[in-house]
């Protein structure tokens, strides 16, 4: 290997491990990561430079992390060296401490063989010694020390509290009630749970006077509670009047009002006047007098009818008439009624028969001698009433239909047969029945028509 390439193995080399330096944090990652970087930065330069050359190895030691390796090429050669074994003395641990167990380290490469696990602390073992003791309403002191470290700290003891007998005093009518609570060590007291005085369950009590309508009564009212004599006096309200109502309607000329009458004492009075209601009054009519429809008193006369008269109405051939009729203005009674007559119908005159032809039917026609309408059958229902009349029913209007002759064409050879029907009444035509056209016969006799000499042929024809 030439001295130019060593010095640059050697630049790369040295800033591979400046940059490891940089990266890693820890002593073990920085020299894995060198070792690893600088075969990575051999490796690349010897496969640029010298892809089909023979090596001149330059061998770094075994290691117990590698076995012998070329610096130039990486080619290794034999195992790696067994790790440098460091035991690493188990610690007890004590009251307060974590101890480890024993375990075991690379001293080289720092490799960790045998782990140390972790011993909890023990804990103290503790003695107690009170030094001042607790009251009701006081705390004490005690010395906690432990009997392996000797170490020692003074700490307080919570006060006992009162514990109290409880006297409950009941409430009464007028007094009130509470509970005393006394400490049955330090003889302290107090007094709470106060209760409000009951007062007076009182009956419902004796009636010493009755009350009236109109006056007052009186009652004596005792407490029911043992015990209690306490008595007092009550008012009971007067009971005021029982009424019952009597209501008197108005009528049309008097008026109504409200009687009340007490059931216990009789006392009574009047009140709730309502105005008489005056007639309600229903008028006259042409034959009945007025009069009022609540009480049917007559207030006024019958009117009588107001008469008027209806003339009559002629009929006409297709409208009814009336005859003469009389009927009231004043309420529209018929005095007279108008009764119907009947209309006259036409009068027909002037008959005209239109004669039928072959497809089509005729008609008649009339004309009426009153009104003078015109009539056609077919159209008018008059014109076709008086055909079915007595005397119209001989008039024969319907389509005759065609009176076909008959003329049969016989079929040829050059032609189909036929029948011709012509209408002998309208001259209408049309031709069925066609029959095949013949084929010629030609069965017969040859007939010479020019004679064959010695220089021309002759002719013949066969003739159908």
């Amino acid at each position: 290997m030439t001295k130019h390439l060593r010095i640059l193995l050697l630049v790369l080399t040295i800033a591979t491990v400046l940059s490891v330096l940089v990266s890693c944090s820890d002593m073990d990652g920085i020299m894995d990561g060198i070792n690893e970087n600088i075969l990575n930065v051999k490796d690349k330069i010897l496969a640029i430079l010298k892809p089909d050359s023979e090596c001149d190895h330059e061998w770094y030691a075994a290691t117990c992390t590698a076995p012998k390796t070329c610096s130039l090429c990486g080619e290794t050669e034999g195992e790696k060296l067994d790790h440098t074994v460091v035991f690493d003395a188990a610690e007890a641990p004590d009251c307060t401490t974590d101890g480890k167990t024993e375990g075991s380290h690379c001293s080289v490469c720092g490799e960790i063989i045998v782990a140390q696990d972790t011993i909890a602390a023990l804990g103290h073992s503790n003695t107690v010694n009170i030094t001042k003791e607790p009251t009701c309403d006081e705390k004490g002191e005690k010395v906690v020390t432990c009997s392996v470290c000797g170490e020692s700290s003074t700490e307080e003891i919570p006060a006992n509290g009162h514990d109290y007998d409880d006297t409950v005093k009941l409430p009464t009518c007028t007094e009130g009630g509470s509970t005393t609570h006394k400490c049955k060590h330090c003889g302290y007291s107090c007094i709470d749970s106060f209760v409000d005085p009951l007062g007076h369950d009182l009956d419902e009590g004796t009636e010493t006077k009755a009350p009236t309508c109109t006056e007052k009564g009186t009652l004596k009212l005792s407490c029911t509670r043992e015990g209690c004599e306490h008595t007092e006096e009550a008012e009971i309200p007067a009971k005021g009047h029982s009424y019952s109502h009597s209501v008197t309607e108005p009528t049309c000329t008097a008026d109504g009002y409200t009687t009340h009458t007490c059931s216990v004492c009789g006392d009574t009075y009047k009140d709730s006047t309502v105005a008489a209601k005056g007639h309600t009054k229903v008028d006259a009519t042409c034959e009945a007098d007025g009069y009022c429809s609540v009480c049917n008193e007559k207030l006024e006369d019958a009117l009588g009818h107001d008469e008027k008269i209806d003339a009559s109405v002629e009929p006409t051939c297709t409208e009814t008439g009336l005859t003469e009729g009389k009927h009231c203005e004043r309420c529209g009674a018929t005095l007279i009624a108008q009764e119907i007559v009947d209309a006259k119908g036409h009068r027909l005159s002037g008959l005209k028969v239109n004669s039928a032809t072959c497809t089509e039917d005729g008609s008649i026609e009339l004309d009426c001698g009153d009104c003078g309408l015109h009539f056609v059958s077919g159209k008018d229902k008059e014109a076709d009433d008086y055909l079915a009349s007595p005397v119209g029913q001989f008039i024969n209007i319907k389509a005759q239909g065609h009176k076909y002759e008959s003329v049969v064409t016989p079929a040829t050879c050059y032609a189909r047969g036929y029948t011709t029907h012509t209408c002998s009444a309208c001259g209408d035509t049309y031709v069925d029945t066609y029959t095949d056209q013949l084929i010629h016969d030609l069965s017969g006799e040859w007939l010479v028509t020019t004679a064959p000499t010695c220089e021309s042929t002759g002719t013949e024809v066969l003739s159908c």
